[in-house]
Order: C-alpha cells, then sequence, then structure tokens
C-alpha cells in the first residue's frame, strides 16, 4: 500500500462571497490595541504571574 499527499482542493465557488459576508460582519480594529485597552480597563495583566518569576511564587498553604 502506498499512501501519497493529497493534492491541493479547489476552492467551492460559494467559498469568496461567503469569506466576503464573514469579513462585513467582523468589526474593523487592531487586536493589539484592543487587548491594550482590554488589559486597561480590567486589569487583566496584573492578574498574570510567571510560573519562574519571582514574584510568582505561590503563598505557602500553612
Amino acid at each position: 500500500m502506498k499512501l501519497a499527499k493529497p493534492g491541493k482542493a479547489e476552492e467551492p465557488k460559494l467559498m469568496p462571497p461567503f469569506r466576503q459576508l464573514v469579513n462585513g460582519m467582523l468589526p474593523r480594529g487592531d487586536f493589539p490595541e484592543l487587548l491594550l485597552e482590554v488589559a486597561e480597563v480590567t486589569g487583566m495583566a496584573d492578574a498574570h504571574w510567571e510560573r519562574h518569576a519571582p514574584r510568582g511564587r505561590l503563598p505557602d498553604p500553612r
């Protein structure tokens, strides 16, 4: 038995209009800028801790 890598499939005819429809529904914006704004409003960056960073140690449960 021989297995071969399949060739590239053709794009369905409905894919370009579907892609255009979906792209029209997505909000326009810069994702990194949005992430920075969310971090500022929610304080999510302050809740993050690095496992190997000095302050990343969990408190002693005793």
